[in-house]
C-alpha cells in the first residue's frame, strides 16, 4: 500500500474505486494528501466497512460514498485530481477505464493490478494513456505492478510491454528479484509445453528475461 500512497500527489479530490475497506483513503485523509475523498465500490458491504472506518477516524466531513460500478455513479461535474483503481485484475482495471464517462474530468490513475499487466499496458497505450510511472513492488511475498498514468501519447517498446518502463530503467531489486522468479517458473512451464504451440512463446519470453538480467550484469562491469 505505501507505493500506492507515494504515487498519489498533494491534491484536491482523491477516487478510491473499488475502496473495499478504504483503508487507502483513509491513509491519504489521515496524513492530508489529499482534502476529499471519495470511497465507491460496487458492494455495498464493502461501502459500509470504508464508512465504519472513515467514521471511526472521524473523516466523515472530508469523505463521499457511492455504491457504484467504476466511475458509474460518479457526478460528472467533479473534477478529479486522482483516481485509484487497485486489487483487481489487469483486465477488469481496463473494462473500468474504458466505459470511464467521456465528460468525467480525472488527470492521473494510479493503478494496481493483481494479475494481466501486460494487457492493461497494451490498452493504456490503446486508450490514449501515457505512462508515467511503472514499478514492481514485493507485498507479503507476492509481486505486484503499481502504475501511475494520465491522459497522453505513448509508445512502448516490447520489452517495456512485459516489463514496464520504469522497471527497466531502475531495475530495482524488487524487479530483479521477479525477473528470476519468473524465469524459475517459466522453465517448469516449459518443461510441460514442449511439442506444443505454447513452447516457442515460452521460450521467448525466457529469452526476453535473460537479456534484462544480462544488461544488468554489464551496468554492473562498466561501474
Amino acid at each position: 500500500m505505501l507505493k500506492i500512497l507515494s504515487y498519489v500527489e498533494p491534491c484536491n479530490i482523491v477516487a478510491d474505486v473499488g475502496c473495499d475497506h478504504g483503508k487507502i483513503g483513509a491513509e491519504l485523509l489521515l496524513h492530508k494528501v489529499c482534502d476529499t475523498c471519495i470511497f465507491s465500490d460496487i458492494s455495498e458491504p464493502s461501502l459500509n466497512k470504508a464508512y465504519s472506518l472513515i467514521k471511526e477516524n472521524e473523516l466523515l466531513d472530508k469523505s463521499k460514498f457511492v455504491v457504484c460500478n467504476g466511475f458509474g455513479g460518479y457526478n460528472n461535474d467533479i473534477k478529479i485530481d486522482t483516481a485509484i483503481i487497485a486489487g483487481m485484475g489487469g483486465i477488469e482495471i481496463a473494462n473500468i477505464l474504458a466505459a470511464k464517462p467521456k465528460n468525467l474530468e480525472i488527470k492521473k490513475f494510479v493503478l494496481q493490478p493483481n494479475n494481466n499487466v501486460v494487457y492493461l499496458r497494451r490498452a493504456l497505450v490503446s486508450y490514449g494513456y501515457k505512462i508515467n510511472l511503472d514499478e514492481i513492488i514485493i507485498d507479503d511475498g507476492i509481486f505486484y505492478n503499481c502504475l501511475q498514468v494520465e491522459l497522453g501519447e505513448d509508445v512502448l517498446s516490447r520489452d517495456e510491454l512485459e516489463f514496464g518502463r520504469t522497471n527497466l530503467n531502475k531495475l530495482s531489486p524488487e524487479f530483479l528479484k521477479y525477473l528470476e522468479f519468473k524465469l524459475r517458473q517459466l522453465f517448469v512451464i516449459l518443461e510441460n509445453v514442449m511439442g506444443t504451440d505454447k513452447e516457442e512463446e515460452i521460450k521467448n519470453l525466457i529469452y526476453q528475461i535473460k537479456n534484462v538480467l544480462k544488461g544488468k550484469k554489464n551496468k554492473c562491469k562498466q561501474k
